[in-house]
This record gives structure tokens, C-alpha cells and sequence, in this order.
């Protein structure tokens, strides 16, 4: 580095020294390393027993402990008593929505059976089953009529 005490010892050196020096100077840094930083520092490390202190027992911060854990947990509370009513209505508000799903689910569904219903019920209907089973409309000697057994219930009470 080029600073003013190193200019000063240049110019009042002999050239003779001074060519000495730059060549002892070249043949050792050749071979030196730098520096560490902060190797001129030294920490003395002095070993240390705890293995004999006994703490001693602080009341004050056992409250203090405690009262950090009752705010924190009051807090909490707080905190969910702000956000459950709002979860209830999120939660309200997707039951309400799928009960309105499964209503039209089931409002097509019963759409669906009543045409069916008709379907099965109509005179066409009933004129086809009739003809595969061979149905035929009796005749009035094939006709039978059942006794009224009214009379004979009344007479046996």
C-alpha cells in the first residue's frame, strides 16, 4: 500500500538498502501468507461448574408466567368468539346451498315418476297388458254373484 510513510522511507533510502530490501521482500512474500483478522486477539476461556447453584425460586415470575398464559388464552377465546359466528353462517350457508341441490335433485326425480306413473296407468297401458295375457271381457253367463251374507252376520251377533 502506498501511504505517506511508506513514500518518506523510499525517498530517504539508499538505493543500495533499498534494493536489498525489495529482494529479501520478494523472496518472503513469496512464501508468507496473510494475515488472519483478529489474529492479534486472544479469549481466555475459563471453565465454569454450575453443577452446585440452586435457583432460587422467584414468585414474582410464576405470576407473571401465569398471566402471559391467562391473556393468551383469553386472547384465544376472544378471538374465536369474534370468528364463530361468521363460521357458522359459512357453514349454514353450504348446508342451505346442497339442501337446495338435493331439492331439485328430488323435484326431477319425482317429475320423472309421475310421467312414469301416467304412463303405466293409461288406458293403452292397460289395453296392452290385457291382450298379453289374453284377457277377454266375460260374458254375462260367466258372470257370478256372491251372496250378501249381511243378513246372516246380523242374525249370528
Amino acid at each position: 500500500m502506498a501511504t505517506l510513510a511508506t513514500i518518506f522511507d523510499r525517498l530517504t533510502w539508499a538505493r543500495s538498502e533499498a534494493d536489498e530490501q525489495t529482494s529479501s521482500r520478494a523472496a518472503d512474500s513469496a512464501f508468507r501468507l496473510r494475515a488472519i483478522p483478529n489474529d492479534d486477539i486472544y479469549f481466555f476461556v475459563k471453565p465454569i461448574d454450575n453443577s452446585k447453584v440452586v435457583r432460587v425460586a422467584d414468585p414474582a415470575s410464576s405470576r407473571a408466567c401465569w398471566k402471559s398464559f391467562g391473556l393468551a388464552l383469553g386472547g384465544v377465546a376472544l378471538a374465536g368468539g369474534l370468528l364463530a359466528p361468521a363460521l357458522c353462517v359459512r357453514l349454514n350457508g353450504y348446508q342451505i346451498e346442497s339442501l337446495r341441490q338435493e331439492q331439485h335433485e328430488l323435484q326431477v326425480q319425482e317429475a320423472q315418476l309421475a310421467l312414469q306413473e301416467t304412463v303405466l296407468r293409461g288406458p293403452q297401458r292397460a289395453a296392452q297388458m290385457a291382450a298379453a295375457q289374453d284377457f277377454v271381457d266375460p260374458t254375462p253367463q260367466s258372470v257370478v254373484y256372491l251372496e250378501d251374507n249381511r243378513e246372516n252376520r246380523l242374525a249370528q251377533r
